[in-house]
């Protein structure tokens, strides 16, 4: 008998990077159950001495292309028994072959093969092979389409309206040497949008007025999750960044670099919040870190399970857990310390204390925001293993920070610079040349400068700076003047989200402004009352 053929081993970078496609995130997955065959098989992780008794591996076989077999070893030769109970055995020279079965793959079924936390023929095949026999003849790897053919007539609702939109919400616009997509139906990004219930999901805190002792609420601020499919996300999707986050500081039992993609609020009563954590069962991380004269001030992280959001709780009182904390550096400046410290004590707002990046280059960083947005520093500290800049907008109450570590304070092979170079290729690919084109996925990584101060110095300063990337205005909001930008990029790749009501048309946003008085492009309703700026794909 033949040998086994090998499935060869693909991670999810390896892939990303090989492939050069636009990846999509699945809106469905759907959780293996006892009816669907065979339980989840065990993680099966090659040891370097060898392969493991008791554990799967993909073998090839003639009629279902690959099977999970378990393996028993004896000696230098291991038995592999297939899932209709014939056997295969294998000496010592072919066991270094054998392609681990991951859990992750066969675990669940997903519509996009980009889900899976590794990649290998016998999981492509399981995964192709489950959804066939529940009569799912579609799909995507990425933005690309697999059909399989069904040999039988399928019901009429297969091909009904919702279903064929819903498929068509996955962006294909990935063109092989870089060649810019087709001009987007915005009515389809409009229609995926509405059929999504997860298409946003917004975490508002209302005035200081709603509150009452069971509402800690806060103070004129929000934080929101959107999920819009129908836009690009470039040469690694959102799906794998979250995964990349989840990875990293999954568990929270150490500070990883990424922790300093967050907001920090500020609280009295952490001791509140961490009771809710863990009756949530949400992991989170204390640390402790200096200020003023031999002052501690404290802080909590939590990670929004499988999603980029990470939390920062800081306070200047100390909570009473027992839990270890870690020693970081001064978490405030000491504009924002002042300002939390005149407080009453027992105020119970949550308040924004900063928004806080991860960076490479703080020189970039410093030109940006204190000389293109006349923003004022508030911190410069330059530590052995830590150099961190803040600054606050003019107008605002709150800090943005950006912090620059060694490669090595972050997990795995995905760092902080691969980070900014993804988010930067993504935008140069849809808004070089193009900033009417509103389908740059990564936009929706902001922050928002809600004030009624212009910046139309700013503007001026951009436009000094060919590669600084902006997208034209939203002028779907009322009051939209058709002047100014929607979002600009700063230099870690994250957007930065302009309500200012600035008059300057900047070059290629003509035509937007000239249409800022016409009804908008979507069918959400009257122009500014539920519209979606998304709605509207512009001109790609």
């Amino acid at each position: 008998m033949a040998p086994p053929k090998v499935a060869p081993r693909a991670s999810v970078v390896e892939a990303a990077r090989a492939t050069g496609k636009l990846a999509r995130r699945s809106s469905v997955v759907k959780e293996h159950s006892p009816m669907d065959g065979p339980p989840p098989l065990a993680a099966a992780m090659l040891p370097a001495s060898g392969v493991a008794s008791g554990e799967f591996y993909w073998v090839s076989d003639d009629k279902s292309a690959w099977v999970a077999c378990r393996c028993e070893r004896t000696g230098a030769r291991a038995t592999l028994t297939r899932p209709d109970g014939s056997t295969l055995g294998l000496g010592a020279d072919k066991l270094g072959e054998l392609e681990p079965v991951d859990a992750g793959s066969v675990a669940t079924v997903v519509d996009n093969l980009v889900e899976l936390d590794s990649y290998s023929e016998g999981a492509i095949a399981y995964q192709l092979g489950r959804r066939y026999e529940n009569s799912e003849i579609y799909t995507f790897v990425g933005s690309i389409l697999v059909a399989v053919n069904p040999f039988q007539n399928l019901p009429r609702a297969f091909y009904s309206e919702d279903a064929m939109a819903r498929c068509l919400s996955v962006e294909r616009a990935a063109q092989a040497g870089g060649v810019k997509p087709a001009p987007h139906s915005a009515a389809g990004c409009c229609n995926a949008c509405a059929m999504d219930d997860d298409c946003e999901s917004s975490f508002y805190v209302r005035g200081a007025e709603n509150q009452t002792a069971e509402n800690f609420q806060g103070e004129c601020f929000g934080l929101h999750i959107t999920s819009v499919e129908g836009h690009g996300d470039g040469n690694a999707s959102v799906a794998f960044v979250e995964a990349q986050f989840t990875e990293k500081l999954e568990g929270l039992k150490s500070f990883d670099a990424f922790l300093d993609y967050n907001a920090a609020l500020y609280t009295q009563t952490l001791d509140w919040y961490v009771a809710n954590l863990e009756a949530l069962g949400l992991p989170w991380l204390p640390a402790t870190w200096p200020y003023g004269v031999e002052k501690t001030g404290y802080s909590v992280f939590f990670h929004v399970p499988k999603t980029q959001l990470v939390v920062e709780l800081v306070s200047l009182f100390p909570p009473s857990h027992n839990k270890v904390a870690i020693k970081l550096e001064q978490r405030m400046t000491d504009d924002r310390i002042a300002q939390m410290g005149a407080l009453h004590e027992g105020d119970p707002r949550l308040l924004v204390s900063s928004v806080s990046r991860a960076a490479t280059n703080l020189t970039a960083i410093h030109d940006f925001y204190r000389f293109g947005l006349g923003a004022r520093q508030t911190m410069g500290l330059e530590l052995a293993d830590v150099r961190k800049k803040c600054f606050q907008i003019n107008g605002t109450t709150a800090d943005v920070c950006f912090v620059k570590r060694g490669d090595d304070a972050t997990a795995g092979d995905f760092k902080v610079g691969d980070f900014e170079a993804l988010l930067k290729a993504t935008h140069d690919y849809y808004l070089d040349g193009t900033p009417d084109c509103a389908m740059d996925r990564w936009m929706d990584n902001h922050f928002a400068i809600d004030t009624d101060i212009t910046h139309e110095a700013f503007l001026d300063w951009i436009l000094d700076h060919p590669d600084v990337r902006y997208s034209c205005p939203d002028t779907h909001r009322p009051g939209a003047t058709g002047g100014g930008v929607h979002y600009v990029i700063d230099p870690t790749g994250w957007g930065i989200q302009m309500d200012g009501d600035e008059t300057k048309i900047m070059p290629g946003c003509e035509q937007k402004a000239a249409a800022k008085d016409e009804a908008n492009a979507c069918d959400s309703g009257d122009p500014g009352e539920g519209c979606l700026y998304w709605c509207d794909a512009g001109t790609c």
